[in-house]
């Protein structure tokens, strides 16, 4: 194999004309090296490239085809970054007005390709951070009017669904410079003030259209400055997620008495019973606040409105400090069964029938296995029955002491498991009766799980596949 310094020293040793003509001879085979090379020679002289290959690039890299699934997404963000690197070359080169140009056009295929490929894993979104990282970088550089390009910019942020140019807009202020982010400023200030303020019970069509996109793109505008992000925000009190948000501002700014406020104003706004985000939110508000009696009193409504074990836990984590959990554990365990007693009685037949069905009562085990209450769970399950996730939880608890409880459940699930003729239901038995295994042994019925093999092979003989596992598993 011949080194690198051979190479050299071969070329070296070779006259100019000999070299121009065969760097000629490459670059007619090569497209990159042949980009390269009029690239150095139009930075040398000051001269722009030729836009329209690089405009071309731009196209072929993202165009799409149709549609672009998940296994061809890297082939197809592959050509992209490529294309983007000749951007980066050409920036490099000094050619920074050209790069402002390509990338704008640039997010015009971005918008293009939206919704035409599967974006799962976010490539997009992370070509998008990438293209805005160009147009930035050249913007710095760019001799560009600046209030052209913040106009420009502006209009490119509103245009796009994709939040990435919005959400970072606020990093222009430098690259712009001061004739250039006033101007985008008092562009955006104009078309905010052509948004019309929404109150509780306002209809919003808009909400997720350009009102969203002008309100992210103020609120990277008004950076950290608290007062500006409220005002902002107190244009669009319509829902109670909007309340939910702003007390979530001011809880991350470290202004836990406004959140206390403007949660205690969305709650009177909309009253008690509604989104369960928004006095989640202020009772965490006063968590953090100290006023604990306030929070327990917000979460026991919520509980006695919406029983759930989720609740459960917030009524205990607010009322543990109080000392006052063993009445107010008293006081839920009476909804939840006064609770659980509507809900069987409402319970048709048809529904009890349903494969989906979940015994109400599972609240109740679910709250008691919370507690670390097994034994009082498992007597509730047996009396009223629970799901079946809640089951195999009380197995898994009681197998050690109870092995013969945890059999049965587990015996429940393998007759289960054995009714549909599938592969995956297959794999399934396999893992029940590794997981029967050890039982029937600490209980001492060896014996008994041998005949139960026995009698799954004689009467499923005719499920080859099934067998197979049942082989491969020593079973």
């Amino acid at each position: 194999m011949v080194s690198d310094a051979e190479v050299r020293a071969w070329l070296t040793g070779h006259e100019h004309t000999a070299l121009v003509a065969l760097m000629m001879s490459a670059a007619d085979r090569s497209v990159e090296l042949r980009r390269e090379l009029e690239l150095a020679v139009a930075a040398e002289r000051g001269r722009a490239p030729d836009l329209r290959a690089y405009e071309a690039d731009l196209a072929a890299a993202f165009d799409t085809g149709g549609f672009v699934g998940w296994r061809d997404m890297h082939d197809w963000t592959s050509g992209v970054d490529a294309a983007l690197d000749r951007l980066a070359d050409l920036l490099d080169a000094g050619f920074a007005d050209e790069v402002v140009a390509l990338a704008e056009l640039g997010w015009g295929h971005v918008e293009g390709a939206y919704g035409h490929v599967d974006d799962s894993d976010g490539q997009l979104i992370d070509i998008a951070g990438r293209l805005t990282d160009l147009h930035l970088a050249a913007v710095r550089d760019a001799d560009a009017d600046r209030r052209a390009v913040a106009e420009r910019l502006l209009d490119l942020a509103l245009a796009t669904e994709l939040d990435t140019l919005r959400e970072r807009i606020g990093e222009y202020r430098a690259a712009l410079g001061a004739t250039g982010w006033q101007a985008l400023q008092a562009a955006a200030q104009a078309a905010w003030a052509d948004v019309p303020a929404r109150q509780p019970g306002d209809d919003d069509p808009d909400r997720y259209g350009r009102r969203l996109g002008l309100v992210t793109i103020m609120e990277s505008l008004a950076g950290d400055d608290l007062d500006a992000l409220l005002e902002i925000r107190a244009r669009s009190l319509a829902h109670p997620y909007d309340w939910v948000a702003i007390v979530e501002l001011c809880a991350r700014a470290g202004r836990d008495d406004l959140a206390v406020q403007w949660g205690q104003r969305g709650l009177a706004a909309f009253g008690a019973d509604t989104d369960a985000r928004l006095p989640d939110a202020l009772a965490d508000a006063y968590a953090r606040s100290g006023r604990l009696a306030d929070g327990l009193e917000l979460e026991r409504g919520q509980f006695a409105r919406h029983p759930s074990t989720g609740r459960y836990r917030r009524l205990r984590a607010v009322a543990e400090p109080l000392g006052r959990w063993p009445d107010e554990r008293a006081t839920a365990f009476r909804l939840a069964r006064e609770h659980v007693a509507a809900a069987e009685r409402a319970a048709t037949d048809a529904q009890r029938r349903n494969a989906w069905w979940q015994p109400p009562a599972s609240l109740l085990v679910a709250m008691l296995l919370d507690d670390g209450e097994v034994e009082q769970a498992w007597s509730e399950a047996v009396a009223r029955g629970c799901s079946e996730g809640l089951w195999l939880q009380l197995a898994e608890l009681r197998a050690e002491q109870h092995p013969g409880d945890a059999i049965t459940v587990y015996r429940r699930r393998l007759d289960r498991a054995l009714q549909p003729a599938r592969n995956d239901a297959y794999d399934e038995v396999v893992e029940v009766l590794a997981d029967l295994a050890p039982l029937y042994e600490r209980a001492g019925r060896t014996a008994e799980f041998r005949e139960l093999v026995a009698g799954v092979r004689a009467e499923y003989k005719r499920r080859r596949n099934l067998m197979q596992r049942l082989d491969r598993a020593g079973l």
